[in-house]
């Protein structure tokens, strides 16, 4: 079976066109149950792909955990 190759691409595209909600919150419990933030992608020029970055916020038992990825 062969592997997926990862997207790449030349150059970042010259514009972009926002969809609406790409991730939502979680579930009661899980790590992005609070808050979930809008991902913010960046062109990684030493590996010529793009990199996501993603940043979320739990409340367990009264203590907020913020959490990125």
């Amino acid at each position: 079976m062969t592997q997926p190759q990862p997207l790449t691409l030349k150059k970042p595209p010259a514009a972009w066109q926002r969809l609406g909600r790409v991730i939502a919150r979680g579930a009661a419990g899980e790590y992005d149950s609070a808050v979930t933030g809008d991902p913010c992608i960046v062109w990684d020029e030493a590996r010529q792909r793009w990199r996501m970055f993603y940043f979320a916020m739990s409340e367990r038992k009264g203590q907020v955990r913020c959490c990125n990825a």
